[in-house]
């Protein structure tokens, strides 16, 4: 998913900026620490995120045997990731409430971004 992967680089970069050039945290006073630091934070902050929504796309494809219109696919995730709408909807720190990823309702989950065939 080399979309994704920019996404979470371009944030990533902007955060190492902000360490590099000392900044301070407007909310908290102290200097700037990333949003995913901690105890394993990165990997269970963001890449989680990403790995729990396709594991539960390729369950919705009940081994690829469902409608298309019924799950995401490797194209469609991309699709997603080269849209603005990815930055809206996800935003950084990620939140948790974005319709792109599988803590989604089903229902209110970001669907297909294209044709379905």
């Amino acid at each position: 998913m080399p979309e994704c992967i920019c996404y979470i680089y371009n944030h990533m970069a902007m955060e190492l900026n902000k360490i590099l050039d000392n900044r301070i945290d407007d909310y908290t006073g102290m200097p700037f620490v990333p949003l995913s630091s901690g105890d394993c934070g990165f990997l269970k902050n963001i890449m989680m995120l990403f790995y729990e929504t396709i594991r539960k796309e390729v369950e919705d494809s009940q081994n690829r045997t469902a409608s298309h219109f019924a799950w995401r696919n490797y194209d469609d995730i991309n699709e997603y990731f080269l849209s603005k709408r990815s930055f809206r909807s996800l935003k950084w720190p990620i939140d948790m409430r974005s319709n792109f990823l599988y803590t989604a309702n089903k229902n209110n989950r970001m669907g297909k971004m294209g044709f379905v065939d």
